[in-house]
């Protein structure tokens, strides 16, 4: 794990696919390896890029991952690939790159794709975070950038609930006085995905 630009474009510049993914699994071990000695008054984020499909299902859910990222205080962001990776299969299936005995796998890889987009976006949202879909692999940049943009300008708002309420998530409101653009947005934790 880096928090430096240069190395992590150099890593990122070398990556290479192959294989399935653990998406909660390494989300998991990322919070606990990245996380475990940062200092309380620093921002908490992980950004993951992902299709969405998880080889390793069962212990490892969103449930689990959101649950260890709020105990960390870690914000979940999701940068998705999925679009990107659904249409270069619409492609191919299109083009008939695809031999006619594997259609049915490709089509139903799609499905799976489509389905995880909720999932990932409750993942993302339950910590805080959000999820970005980009069309086009030459949408990624962007992505990245609107996420560092917001990880800049955020602000963190607590309070401390009175001593005869139910410890846990609990709803507040919070109004501004601005009324020109840009109107600001906010997001919270909801505390499960």
């Amino acid at each position: 794990w880096t928090g430096e630009a240069t190395s992590a474009r150099f890593a990122l510049a070398n990556v290479q696919s192959s294989g399935n993914t653990y998406l909660n699994l390494s989300a998991q071990v990322a919070i606990r390896s990245m996380f475990a000695d940062r200092p309380a008054d620093r921002r908490r984020a992980l950004i993951v890029l992902t299709d969405g499909l998880d080889l390793k299902k069962g212990f490892y859910t969103p449930q689990r991952t959101s649950d260890i990222a709020l105990s960390n205080d870690v914000t979940i962001y999701v940068v998705s690939v999925g679009r990107v990776a659904d249409s270069a299969v619409t492609r191919m299936l299109a083009n008939d790159e695809v031999d006619a005995s594997l259609r049915p796998d490709y089509e139903a890889m799609q499905a799976e794709l489509r389905a995880e987009e909720s999932t990932l976006t409750r993942l993302a949202e339950s910590t805080g975070g959000r999820v970005v879909f980009p069309a086009k692999d030459v949408d990624l940049e962007k992505a990245f950038a609107a996420i560092a943009e917001e990880l800049r300008s955020r602000y963190v708002l607590g309070f401390y609930a009175p001593k005869d309420v139910k410890n846990g998530f609990h709803p507040i409101s919070v109004t501004t006085r601005r009324v020109a653009p840009p109107t600001p947005t906010s997001r919270a934790s909801t505390g499960s995905p």
